[in-house]
């Protein structure tokens, strides 16, 4: 897998504008942005920039290995969300029973199920597949 760079850009920023870098995760100002040829991006802080960018290779693996990982437990989750009872998510996942009636449209248990099951884990899923598939197309 090797990625073509169309164009890199130095952005530097405040504080209340940073992002966080796609290598490290660290809050980053000073973003190096990387146009890969498909045209999505990454953006680096300058000290990950300097180490990766003879390296993207090795980075783009990384991240497709996240992803993979990220996507196998966001399918494990969907389908425990699916056969799901109230008694078990009260004791499995308190954090997110305690947003019954918290956000807008979740009043009951089963209104949190079925935006675990038909909205929040296909749409994780979604990215995880996407984020794979941006990789993937890289030669």
């Amino acid at each position: 897998m090797s990625m073509k760079i169309k164009k890199i850009s130095l952005i530097t920023g405040t504080r209340k504008e940073s992002t966080t870098c796609d290598c490290c995760g660290r809050s980053i100002s000073n973003i190096y942005y990387i146009t890969l040829a498909d045209d999505s991006h990454l953006r680096l802080g300058t000290t990950c920039f300097e180490k990766q960018v003879k390296n993207l290779d090795k980075m783009a693996k990384k991240k497709v290995n996240h992803s993979i990982k990220m996507l196998k437990w966001y399918e494990e989750m969907l389908e425990t969300w699916k056969n799901l009872t109230e008694e078990e998510c009260k004791e499995q996942f308190p954090g997110s029973y305690e947003r019954i009636g918290q956000y807008e449209g979740i009043d009951t248990f089963e209104d949190l199920k079925n935006w675990n099951v038909n909205e929040f884990f296909p749409y994780r899923i979604k990215l995880a597949e996407e984020e794979i598939a941006k990789y993937a197309k890289l030669s």
